[in-house]
């Protein structure tokens, strides 16, 4: 099956209902991962991670200085290159401690597996703005 927008637009769809289990089941155990620039460490989630495991863990103190379950919003799914996807998303919450609003433009580059049935996503890289991710983690954590 060739990779299709309507099947990443399916599995996007669980990020924006919060629905986090059914969105990582997408991905790949052995999932090659890399948040911003693994270079230079200017948020706490950059890096390279080779799991599944890794990629949440790296992101997992971003819900907890929420108040709730951050807003997404999908602003395009391309496909490019037979099995890569481009999603553009906007992330947007509330920090728990001081009550300012987060808005955060993201952009994920990924590659799925060459199966013909629900390919699963093999590497992801995630594009934010990593300044206002630090400053507003910085601002929020405990």
């Amino acid at each position: 099956m060739p990779l299709t927008k309507e099947y990443v637009q399916k599995i996007f769809g669980h990020a924006v209902k919060n629905e986090m289990t059914e969105l990582f089941s997408y991905l790949r155990d052995d999932v090659k991962s890399t948040i911003f620039n693994d270079e230079v460490k200017a948020s706490f989630p950059a890096g390279s991670y080779d799991s599944k495991m890794g990629y949440i863990t790296a992101m997992t103190p971003l819900y907890s200085i929420l108040t709730h379950d951050p807003d997404i919003h999908i602003t395009r799914i391309m496909i490019a290159d037979g099995n890569t996807a481009i999603v553009q998303m906007n992330t947007y919450g509330v920090g728990k401690k001081d009550g300012k609003r987060y808005a955060n433009p993201n952009c994920y580059v990924l590659e799925f597996e060459d199966v013909e049935e629900n390919p699963k996503i093999k590497t992801l890289t995630k594009y934010a703005d990593s300044a206002v991710l630090q400053q507003f983690y910085e601002n929020n954590k405990d």
